[in-house]
């Protein structure tokens, strides 16, 4: 399970208050990080769907996570 915390200084049009050029990096790291994990999780359930499709036709062996 991914966990993305609420930031809102991520983008200067839905900041509370004027940030700072590091306050703002620091933001933007912190959502591509998560934009990040969110794309590898994704690609992990497509991977294991792809390993466990028709998998009955072979043997009886499944991958779930």
């Amino acid at each position: 399970m991914i966990t993305i915390y609420k930031n809102s200084n991520g983008d200067s049009r839905s900041a509370k208050q004027e940030v700072t050029l590091k306050e703002f990096e620091q933001s933007n790291d912190m959502h591509k990080l998560d934009v990040k994990n969110v794309m590898n999780e994704l690609a992990l359930i497509i991977q294991v769907k792809g390993l466990n499709h028709d998998y009955t036709k072979k043997n009886r062996r499944t991958i779930i996570l």
